[in-house]
């Protein structure tokens, strides 16, 4: 039996072993032992009853990077190639340098804007020094990348982003274009037709309400279009008749080699007085067609003058191609400049329809505006010149898709804008774009195969040029054919009659002042002479005065004249002063010997 003693031998141990764990639990580091507070003696902390608030110096120069975040990727120098397209400048532009900067700032807000913008700097580039150089990789980094876009969006289909599909597409067949691959280029446009048919056919009832950005792909299209047809022909005629390539090495026109076209176009564009200037000007103003407007922003109409005056001037010297079979001189219609001269005037004209310029509000010197939308007269443009003159696409036919497109744009336009009979140039006007699209449509029903497309466009323009004659009482084609001369019959400058204003300087009075004195001494050796004395017969003797002779006063015709051709502002000479003083003299005096 365990005693009192053995167990407090047994507790003993366990109470060392317990004091022990307790010591080594309780060991604080070495660092909390330093500390002035031990940890649970420390107050908890409180804020101030005041706080002053001592503000930071602000440093003289930026600190750190300045660069803002870009909403798409821009290696192989795009910073150097947005930085040389934002700082380009021309004393004699379309727009200020401000205004046009101002929209490349809002540019790089928009990936969509800004990847098409760097499209058109790196075709500028290419065009002003005549090969891509350090930009190269440039431009196919940014081709690659809107091409891969596009993929993505022709997959997604979404109906969100029809607009933004449509802006890509066009700027792609504008790049492949002027940099000589015309069959990529109208393989993009072939392909953007499809898939404008599929989304919004052309003959679905516009809405009275439609939307500005669709308006503006609209507008885009059919400027590349016209871009597209207008480069394919002259780039036809240059490999044809260009001396500079030999003959076995010419290319088939209809298959070009994009390098012996880059080769050849610099040239081209030196050939053309200002012709690279002009294109470079229009170049430059691109971005203003995929540029994102505001939520209530309007899109004005235009005045179709100045495309009328370039088209009279493509008209006149389409004759010299027509006509003459010499090469040099069927190069004068491009040589002359019209054909670029309309590209800017294209241009011009829709930046004038974002400024809210109303043309009903301009003062034209020529008469009175004509107002139209900008797609229905470019539209209208285009067809005239592919299918009156016969210079666009190279002599070959629209692709029918395109064709019906911009036939119901022209319909469009011309159910919006009805003129007043009153108004003969506007009502000319209207039957000029009506009859261009019924001449082009009939000459593409009998040469080209639509596939049913175009058809029932036939009766429909039919219908308006029938109103047309209904309006104004014609029926004879006489009168109609007049009547579409007027719009592009170049006007015969009056020539003012110039006033002969009386010349009033010191010399002329000089010059008066002495002839004055000469008469006046004419007039006293005539009062001189002897003059044949009167007939004293009748007379009373006791009027005759004895020792003087009863002369006549002698008259003075001089002064009268010179009176009455001083009022005039003529000068009288010398030698003529002397005649009539002669003449005069004989006539009313005779001297008595």
């Amino acid at each position: 039996m365990p005693t009192q003693i053995e167990d407090d031998q047994q507790q003993q141990p366990a109470a060392a072993a317990q004091s022990r764990s307790r010591k080594q639990h309780t060991r604080l580091p070495l660092r909390e032992r330093r500390k002035t507070n031990l940890p649970g003696e420390q107050e908890p902390w409180a804020p101030a009853a005041e706080l002053a608030v001592v503000p930071l110096p602000r440093p003289s120069r930026p600190v750190g990077p300045c660069v803002p975040k870009q909403v798409i990727g821009m290696p192989f120098k795009s910073n150097e190639l947005f930085r040389y397209f934002y700082e380009l400048e021309d004393p004699v532009d379309i727009t200020p340098r401000d205004k046009r900067q101002g929209l490349l700032k809002s540019v790089m807000q928009s990936p969509d804007a800004l990847r098409n913008t760097m499209l058109i700097a790196g075709l500028h580039y290419g065009w002003k020094a005549g090969r891509l150089q350090i930009f190269e990789s440039t431009l196919l980094f940014h081709k690659i990348e809107t091409m891969r876009l596009v993929n993505w969006l022709l997959v997604q289909s979404e109906p969100t982003m029809y607009h933004v599909c449509i802006r890509h597409i066009a700027t792609l067949c504008l790049i492949e274009c002027a940099f000589g691959n015309v069959l990529v280029a109208e393989t993009h446009l072939n392909g953007l037709m499809r898939y404008m048919d599929f989304h919004k056919p052309p003959d679905s009832p516009y809405p009275d309400d439609e939307s500005v950005e669709e308006e503006l792909a609209n507008r885009y299209v059919i400027l590349t279009y016209n871009f597209i047809y207008g480069f394919k022909s002259r780039l036809r005629d240059i490999l044809h008749e260009d001396d500079r390539v030999p003959p076995d090495a010419k290319p088939d026109p209809k298959r070009p080699n994009p390098d012996t076209v880059q080769e050849l176009m610099h040239s081209w564009h030196q050939d053309e007085f200002r012709g690279l200037d002009i294109r470079l000007k229009a170049m430059k103003m691109i971005p203003y067609f995929f540029n994102q407007m505001p939520p209530n922003a309007k899109l004005w109409e235009i005045d179709g003058t100045p495309m009328l005056e370039c088209l009279t001037r493509i008209t006149e010297t389409s004759g010299f191609k027509r006509n003459s079979a010499h090469e040099a001189i069927q190069q004068n219609m491009w040589l002359e400049g019209a054909v670029t001269r309309l590209l800017l005037a294209l241009v011009g004209c829709h930046i004038e329809s974002l400024s809210g310029d109303v043309p009903g509000n301009r003062k034209k010197k020529g008469g009175s505006p004509l107002v139209t939308s900008w797609s229905g007269m470019c539209s209208a443009s285009g067809l005239y010149l592919h299918a009156v003159l016969g210079i666009w696409n190279a002599g070959e036919l629209i692709e029918s898709r395109m064709h019906r497109r911009v036939l119901y744009i022209v319909k469009q336009d011309l159910e919006r804008y009805r003129p007043h009979r009153k108004d003969r140039r506007a009502c000319d006007f209207w039957l000029w774009k009506a009859y261009v699209c019924a001449f082009s449509l009939a000459r593409h029903l009998q040469t080209g195969d639509d596939q049913g497309i175009l058809f029932p466009l036939q009766g429909l323009f039919g219908g308006l040029i029938r109103a047309w004659s209904f309006m104004m009482r014609v029926t004879e084609w006489a009168e109609a054919r007049e009547a579409l001369s007027r719009i592009l019959k170049k006007k015969k400058k009056k020539k003012k009659k110039k006033k002969k204003k009386k010349k009033k300087n010191s010399r002329l009075f000089s010059y008066l002042a002495a002839l004055y004195e000469v008469l006046t001494m004419l007039s006293i050796m005539v009062k001189a002479l002897p003059w044949r004395e009167k007939s004293t017969r009748g007379t009373p003797s006791s009027q005759l005065q004895v020792g003087r002779r009863d002369i006549a006063p002698p008259p003075e015709p001089i002064l009268l004249i010179f009176y009455l051709f001083a009022s005039q502002g003529t000068i009288i000479s010398f030698r003529f002063i002397q005649s009539v003083t002669s003449a005069v003299t004989l006539q009313f005096s005779e001297p008595v010997y």
